[in-house]
């Protein structure tokens, strides 16, 4: 086995959101206008990572991307956000893909431009660092880039990596129970939740995650905050009452914060408390990556908010039991 070192990989890379301000989603066949709202670094890969760095671990990102473009503007903003960029893979004649974001005063609308599906080899020594992870956060549609992905995601869990897991509709994976059985956290939201259950119900779901071996699984909920699963049981955390500018990145900023409190050693209370915190306090300001900040920034407000939060988690437990 690889000696462990004190380091987290987030699998994915990053990419230029386009912000567009619009009066409504149109229906199809409709034509709208839109106000240019400029562009942000991005990626749910990146904005986690981010975020995790901003708390003070070793954090890498690690991905194929394409030489030019706006290649070196997203790597020298991982790096000025404390995000080593050393291990990425940098392509010729590649094309990177890109999230144009409408918002509307309803909510927002993401279209995922899909960049090039050029396979990635890895090298041994490229390996031997994957391994040697404590954690390695990814999606099951960055990871079908990597020849022989799911031999990589079995070789990590033998080398002791905790894998985890980010599901949402836009990453979903045709035969994704090959990846599923070497996870160790996954997260869901309602719609990628759905996804997954492909017309049985949730329960029926969780019983085949955690028979395949997932350890927890996590579902984020929104605005009414999220809830746990393992097999020893449930408990639901409440979101916070705050006013909500923009939603972007939101559910990256509760995933990185999550996995943060499991690398600190936290039990799953805590980190889901803390997670919920940092996500909410993630909306009260505009970008994907309004959620990096300090772990005692997200204690503060976690203090000033304690009493409400710990009457309606009460609750909350108690009507599940």
């Amino acid at each position: 086995m690889e000696q462990r070192e004190d380091y987290v990989v987030f699998i994915g890379g990053p990419c230029i959101d386009e912000y567009y301000t619009v009066e409504h989603w149109p229906r199809e066949g409709d034509k709208f206008v839109g106000r240019f709202a400029g562009n942000v670094p991005g990626g749910m890969i990146a904005n986690a990572a981010c975020v995790f760095a901003g708390y003070g671990p070793k954090t890498y990102c690690f991905y194929g991307m394409g030489r030019g473009g706006t290649t070196d503007f997203l790597l020298d903003d991982l790096k000025a956000h404390g995000v080593d960029v050393s291990r990425m893979i940098l392509l010729e004649d590649h094309h990177d893909g890109k999230c144009v974001i409408f918002q509307s005063r309803a909510d927002r609308t993401i279209l995922v431009v899909e960049g090039e599906e050029r396979r990635l080899r890895l090298e041994d020594e490229q390996r031997r660092f994957l391994n040697g992870a404590g954690f390695v956060y990814t999606t099951l549609q960055c990871m079908e880039r990597f020849e022989d992905a799911p031999g990589l995601f079995c070789e990590m869990k033998a080398h002791g990596v905790k894998i985890v897991l980010d599901n949402e509709p836009s990453t979903y994976v045709e035969g994704w129970e090959k990846y599923m059985r070497h996870v160790h956290t996954a997260f869901f939201n309602e719609h990628s939740l759905a996804l997954f259950q492909a017309g049985g119900s949730e329960d029926e779901l969780l019983r085949r995650l955690f028979g395949m071996g997932v350890q927890i699984v996590v579902e984020t909920l929104g605005k009414e905050g999220c809830a746990v699963v393992t097999r020893q049981g449930r408990f639901a955390v409440p979101a916070y009452d705050v006013p909500v500018v923009d939603t972007t990145g939101a559910g990256d900023t509760f995933n990185s914060s999550f996995v943060f409190g499991l690398s600190q050693g936290w039990g799953l209370r805590e980190s889901a408390g803390f997670a919920t915190a940092a996500a909410n306090m993630a909306v009260m300001a505009q970008g994907p990556r309004s959620g990096i900040t300090s772990e005692e920034n997200v204690r503060d407000f976690m203090r000033q908010n304690a009493d409400l939060l710990g009457r309606e988690a009460l609750c909350t437990d108690q009507q599940r039991r």
